[in-house]
């Protein structure tokens, strides 16, 4: 188990969903993006995100739950909870995993099982993983002309969880969207929050 997923272990009970702690007030203080579900809403209401969605660093209450149905919906957190998350709406696949640790696996694979990955969402996690290295991956299994809607701010968060290879600011990720065949849509600042949204192009 890796020092994260331990981390986040400790934190959490089973049993005990949406269990309110000092970590989760921190992390909850310092980087939810509070404007992501309004954008992810606004595309959905245009019908642009297809059927299956990829909620990279959902947490416990992911924001793909807020999408219209039908839809798969798979998870990835460090948090354990996230392994009993249902929807009764439309399915869900929980993937409970520090997220650097999946891509040294061949676990990140199985979203092979799964088609093309039509939406993808990562919400506040660039700063704690290697992001470059999961752009690569996860636009390899991205549909054509899917989304992908990206939270971060630079060096803001939990400083002692942070990646030595976290991003050194908003234009170098999106230098490396263009790299990996995507084409910027919007870039936005709210809350201090950068938002960006990204289509895959080629």
């Amino acid at each position: 188990m890796s020092n994260l997923l331990q981390t986040m272990n400790n934190y959490y009970s089973p049993g005990k969903n949406y269990r309110v702690d000092s970590w989760i007030e921190e992390w909850t203080q310092h980087t939810y993006p509070t404007n992501l579900k309004e954008k992810l809403i606004a595309y959905d209401n245009k019908n642009l995100l297809g059927h299956v969605v990829l909620d990279l660093g959902c947490g416990p209450k992911p924001l793909s739950f807020n999408l219209s149905e039908p839809k798969r919906a798979i998870l990835v957190d460090v948090v354990p909870m996230i392994k009993s998350l249902k929807s009764e709406h439309f399915e869900v696949v929980s993937l409970w995993s520090d997220i650097d640790e999946l891509l040294k696996s061949d676990e990140y694979k199985f979203l092979d099982d799964y088609g093309p990955i039509d939406t993808v969402i990562a919400s506040s996690i660039f700063n704690y993983v290697d992001w470059k290295k999961l752009l690569s991956e996860q636009s390899k299994i991205q549909a054509f002309d899917g989304y992908l809607f990206i939270a971060n701010m630079t060096n803001r968060g939990v400083p002692r969880l942070f990646s030595k290879k976290r991003p050194i600011s908003t234009d170098e990720i999106i230098y490396e969207l263009l790299s990996c065949g995507y084409e910027l849509k919007e870039k936005t600042n709210m809350n201090v929050v950068d938002l960006i949204v990204a289509q895959k192009v080629y």
